[in-house]
């Protein structure tokens, strides 16, 4: 922001990539926790996490996958949750330098793009959100990504299979809401 407190959003640095491929930095992520970083990629194997004062990157994803990235996010400050569009998802731990292994997404059908949205738990765990672009919508929990908790049909418009616009995100002030590209869907918590 702006020095002047003023509605000016101004442009101080930008954060370089090593093994660009032409593409921008399409998906990103925050955190505070330690210091500020940016987790940020567009395609698996380009995924890094860098602190944004000293732009030195802390980790860079040890992965020979080249799938396109429809969401990443931080589950705490050492771990990150990665989605692909073609229906994967990652856990990576910035303190194992282990090869990230993709796993499918339960009850997830070929042929759709997806996105994800971690959600904020008073339980031990978060929830994870998985959309595609047909509106299959799945909840998981994120010690089980093997397992689907529930599953729902959402009207999303059927213009395109791309995953630029899908977009699934959990509601802060609203326990157990999510928010579907345009339309808000409510979910029971499991077992309740």
């Amino acid at each position: 922001m702006s020095a002047e407190d003023s509605d000016v959003i101004k442009s101080v640095s930008a954060i370089s990539t090593e093994n660009s491929t032409g593409e921008s930095w399409a998906k990103i992520a925050t955190i505070s926790a330690r210091a500020p970083w940016v987790l940020h990629g567009s395609r698996l194997s380009s995924t890094q996490i860098t602190e944004v004062e000293s732009q030195k990157k802390v980790y860079t994803a040890a992965s020979s996958s080249s799938e396109e990235l429809g969401s990443l996010a931080f589950l705490d400050a050492n771990t990150s949750v990665l989605c692909c569009t073609a229906g994967q998802l990652c856990v990576a731990d910035i303190r194992q330098h282990s090869p990230l292994q993709a796993l499918p997404i339960p009850s997830a059908q070929g042929g759709q793009c997806w996105c994800m949205a971690l959600g904020c738990s008073e339980l031990s765990s978060q929830p994870i959100a998985c959309l595609s672009s047909a509106g299959q919508l799945i909840l998981m929990d994120v010690r089980k990504t093997s397992q689907c908790l529930a599953s729902v049909k959402c009207r999303v418009p059927s213009c395109s299979s791309s995953a630029e616009f899908l977009s699934v995100t959990w509601a802060p002030a609203l326990d157990g809401c999510l928010a579907v590209s345009a339309e808000t869907t409510a979910l029971s918590k499991p077992g309740s």
